[in-house]
């Protein structure tokens, strides 16, 4: 039976930055997880930190992953390196999917990126999650009916050593 997995959670600034190292973590973190829950699909949106991670885990797997992006140029202002890693993620994925081009999730500006969030939990089985439970799009998959599996607490816990 398919279990399409969407990830959604924190980017560097919650995650108190972004190494090299901690993008290791993150992603065996994601790597485990996606495992234990038996994932056949993975929905990621590429941003920094959670996403990526999500990503560079599902691709190690072999797991088809769709990647939602929320707007042209997501990656503008990001450094080089950051970049050649999303193009790299873009290249392997099974089918890239331009959230904001959608009239039904069209949104200007900042509310861009709530939209795509909204468009992976519309479009999974479960919601993979890295951030606090109070969060507004926890909230929405709640709301939506999606089981979400919160992996914030192990972060909190033992991610960051």
């Amino acid at each position: 039976m398919a279990k399409i997995i969407a990830g959604i959670g924190y980017e560097p600034d919650k995650l108190e930055g972004y190494t090299d190292q901690r993008l290791d973590r993150l992603t065996a973190l994601a790597r485990a997880t996606i495992v234990q829950l038996d994932a056949t699909e993975v929905i990621t949106g590429v941003d920094l930190g959670w996403q990526q991670a999500i990503a560079l885990a599902a691709m190690s797997l072999s797991i088809p992953l769709i990647v939602a992006i929320p707007f042209d140029e997501q990656d503008k202002l990001w450094n080089e390196q950051d970049r050649e890693r999303w193009e790299t993620i873009l290249f392997q994925s099974q089918k890239i999917i331009h959230v904001d081009r959608l009239p039904e999730y069209h949104a200007e500006d900042d509310a861009r990126t709530r939209k795509r969030d909204e468009w992976m939990i519309d479009n999974c089985d479960l919601v993979l999650a890295l951030e606090d439970e109070e969060s507004s799009i926890i909230q929405y998959a709640k709301n939506k009916g999606k089981a979400v599996f919160n992996v914030w607490k192990s972060w909190l816990k033992y991610g960051n050593r």
